[in-house]
């Protein structure tokens, strides 16, 4: 092996080993405890099902021609709410003060840990009831230390929709075609909560949902394929 292989080498050992020491330190420990915790994008129960379906009939001619060339498409979508956290006001969201924010708080009422914001909000009085009381939690951390609540320990709402396509294909000239779409998404217009107020630094959205997701929407399209 030449030197300049060996001192390639000898800088990689140097820098793994330099890893392995700072992710053993003392200091570098309640940090990587403190990340521990779901991932943001965690879904435990996630399906796609799709399906397409070119109707049989064939028919010639005048109004009967209508029945003709038709293809259904669909996609059924489910999937867990995400995990998301709660995180610090005091202090710009740095409540140890060691200079990086998205604290998190103490826990006082543990009952509350694990909750899901499903109730979605139907009338202006619903966005006003609080799901998650800031009386749960405790801001005041000492200097350099880490609140008792975990990462992720929250789940927003469960989704799930039906996607339909309506289809039709008009031949033309020279084995070319013009086609028609209608295209519904969310066919039961099945709304889901939204993101809650998760920031201590404003009590009065803290535990509050104020929105829905996934409205129905329609779409109308036309293509000519050549």
């Amino acid at each position: 092996m030449s030197d300049s292989l060996l001192q390639v080498a000898d800088r990689v050992l140097y820098q793994l080993g330099t890893v392995k020491i700072l992710a053993e330190r003392g200091d570098n420990g309640p940090r990587k405890a403190d990340l521990y915790g779901p991932s943001r994008f965690d879904m435990r129960h996630v399906a796609s099902v799709n399906f397409s379906y070119e109707l049989p009939w064939r028919r010639q001619g005048g109004l009967r021609a209508l029945a003709s060339d038709w293809i259904v498409a669909g996609t059924f979508y489910y999937r867990d709410g995400v995990p998301v956290s709660v995180f610090c006001g005091e202090s710009a969201g740095d409540c140890n003060l060691d200079g990086v924010s998205q604290d998190r708080p103490h826990l006082l009422d543990p009952s509350v840990e694990g909750r899901r914001f499903t109730q979605k909000p139907r009338t202006p009085a619903d966005t006003q009831i609080v799901h998650l009381p800031p009386a749960a939690f405790d801001e005041r951390i000492e200097p350099g230390g880490r609140g008792s609540l975990g990462r992720n320990r929250f789940r927003l709402d469960d989704f799930a929709t039906l996607d339909l396509a309506v289809v039709r294909e008009i031949p033309t000239v020279a084995g070319q075609r013009a086609q028609l779409r209608l295209e519904v998404y969310n066919v039961f217009n099945n709304t889901f909560a939204g993101m809650p107020g998760l920031s201590l630094a404003d009590l009065s959205t803290f535990g509050r949902i104020t929105s829905v997701g996934g409205n129905r929407s329609i779409q109308v399209a036309a293509k000519y394929l050549w």
